[in-house]
């Protein structure tokens, strides 16, 4: 999608994380602040195989931190 701005052919709503880091010689990002702006995000790994500890830890970690709901 970025590159689709690049090319003068629209305009992206995008997470922030997906913009280029520093300051960008052509796009500019423009915070969506009012509505508050939000997605759902969620945890996904194979199902049918066990984890390894340290992705189970994570896992339990997330889950703890972060409640569905």
């Amino acid at each position: 999608m970025l590159g689709m701005v690049e090319a003068g052919i629209g305009i992206a709503a995008v997470p922030a994380m997906s913009m280029p880091a520093g300051e960008h010689s052509v796009l500019r990002a423009v915070p969506l602040t009012d509505p508050v702006v939000t997605r759902t995000v969620g945890l996904i790994r194979l199902s049918g195989r066990i984890q390894s500890y340290v992705a189970a830890e994570l896992e339990k970690l997330i889950i703890e931190q972060y409640p569905s709901g």
